[in-house]
């Protein structure tokens, strides 16, 4: 039994993180029980996340679409990636690690009126959705929430900058934020911008145990902006 756990044990934890993501980005808790839960089960929908709003044609909502595109693409990635060879054991770091990547789950809806601010947010999304599919696609199964390290990716992206997933989910948060602009918002944008820092350096500083990181941060210079960061 333990030889059994300690074999599938990341396995277990990527179909609990699906199961979590399912419900995150497609509000499929609340689904369930609007749809099979009965009037006297009504009152536990409101404490699970709605499902995303997308709209038909011209009435759809661009920022939902493409979050929920990216959302698909994600959970194939969490499902199909591979076992790390090694894992932060300290928990700060960790604990840095998990606010910024589900600080996105506290952002609140409050639509903007404004042309402009729409028009941004849909612009900023498209740069998000590009981008963000072209990090997943190029991180494939060495993506993680943890700090911990899998097959190390040095080319494509990662050749330009040594963070490109973390730019892109900052990235989306902008997106996100000229869409819903409130102060909740602003806060937990600078926040969870400050803990995508942070991760990045202590991430690095885990890495670094590890020769082909060493050089692989010798080779490319920047984490988030080529020339700048």
């Amino acid at each position: 039994m333990n030889e059994f756990i300690h074999r599938y044990w990341q396995t277990a934890v990527n179909f609990v993180l699906v199961f979590v993501f399912l419900d995150y980005g497609f509000g499929m808790n609340r689904w369930l029980i609007t749809t099979f839960g009965g009037p006297d089960f009504l009152w536990l929908a409101d404490y699970f996340p709605r499902r995303p709003h997308l709209g038909v044609g011209a009435a759809a909502d661009f920022v939902e679409v493409a979050f929920f595109l990216h959302n698909l693409v994600f959970l194939g990635v969490i499902l199909f990636r591979q076992d790390h060879r090694a894992i932060e054991t300290r928990a700060g770091p960790q604990l840095v690690a998990l606010f910024a990547f589900f600080s996105g789950m506290w952002f609140v809806q409050t639509p903007a009126t404004s042309p402009a601010l729409l028009l941004a947010s849909d612009l900023v999304t498209l740069v998000a959705l590009v981008f963000g599919m072209g990090c997943l696609v190029n991180l494939g199964r060495s993506f993680g929430i943890l700090i911990a390290a899998r097959t190390i990716k040095t080319t494509g992206l990662y050749g330009m900058i040594r963070h490109p997933m973390y730019l892109s989910d900052i990235v989306w948060r902008i997106a996100y934020l000229l869409k819903n602009p409130c102060p909740r918002n602003l806060v937990l944008f600078v926040i969870s911008s400050l803990c995508y820092v942070a991760r990045a350096i202590m991430e690095e500083n885990f890495l670094s145990q590890f020769p082909e990181y060493r050089e692989y941060k010798e080779r490319v210079r920047y984490r988030f902006v080529p020339g700048v960061f």
